[in-house]
């Protein structure tokens, strides 16, 4: 999508009702996501999965919606603003999918309905964002919570410093960052890392598939694996992977072989020698 500086600057002698639709509607001419041509449709496509041929899309459903895999729209005006809000993150704060924000924009949304406050964003007050916060830990898992109710925290700050909403103070969630066994120094942890790997056994059993499979679908998966083993490297790299890409080393790599994985986020090509 086309890159755009989005400012907005709120006036102080406007409401926040006024605020936000001032808010929306620069957001709805942007070229950011490409909200210009779609901002009326409730179904947006955002980018390109990294490393995958698909198409990453937004669906602003509600809450209830997205659980059971429909399309049911937010009520207006949340819908507009959702779209707004989407939009202008990702001019100042860019991510590489989209899934998070709008989970916490409709927690927030349940979180009006909850409160009987409709769905007017400016209704969001510290009591919303709360039952807002508790919806997240209630509907995700513990480590997708903790990073949705970040972004809960970052809509808040946004509606906060653009007025958009009367709140006197920053919020903050409350739940709790889950702790990684990945990240944790004990024999337990280490124990769950070493669990994680394969037994010498099976890594035996994979280098003997890779040099008697005949069939095409053993071929390239025993292939894939093998790639990955001896130049350590995730598979839609592996899929990435360009015909001529093998790098015969010079100087100190002088005898090696190399791999040349492509590079990403604007980074030239790396050599990983075998």
């Amino acid at each position: 999508m086309t890159a755009e500086l989005l400012h907005f600057t709120p006036r102080d002698e406007l409401g926040p009702h006024d605020n936000l639709g001032a808010f929306v509607e620069l957001c709805r001419t942007s070229l950011v996501l490409d909200a210009r041509t779609q901002f009326n449709k409730d179904r947006w496509d955002v980018g390109e999965r990294k490393g995958q041929n698909k198409t990453e899309r937004a669906t602003f459903s509600t809450l209830e919606a997205a659980a059971e895999g429909a399309d049911d729209p937010m009520p207006q005006p949340f819908k507009d603003f959702s779209k707004a809000c989407l939009v202008y993150l990702h001019a100042t704060r860019p991510v590489v999918s989209q899934a998070q924000r709008l989970a916490a924009l409709r927690c927030l949304e349940a979180a009006l309905r909850e409160r009987s406050k409709d769905a007017r964003p400016t209704a969001v007050d510290v009591e919303v964002l709360d039952t807002a916060a508790a919806l997240v830990g209630k509907s995700y898992g513990i480590e997708t919570a903790y990073r949705v109710a970040g972004q809960l925290e970052l809509i808040a700050r946004l509606m906060r410093e653009k007025r958009l909403v009367s709140l006197s103070q920053t919020w903050v969630h409350s739940l709790k960052r889950p702790r990684s066994k990945a990240e944790a120094v004990s024999e337990e942890a280490q124990k769950a890392r070493e669990e994680k790997l394969p037994s010498p056994r099976l890594i035996g059993a994979l280098g003997l598939i890779f040099q008697t499979a005949s069939e095409p679908r053993d071929v390239v998966v025993s292939s894939y694996t093998a790639l990955m083993l001896c130049a350590p490297e995730r598979v839609n790299e592996v899929l990435r992977l360009k015909r001529l890409c093998l790098v015969e080393g010079d100087g100190r790599f002088a005898g090696k072989l190399g791999l040349r994985w492509a590079g990403s986020k604007g980074f030239e090509d790396t050599t990983k020698w075998l």
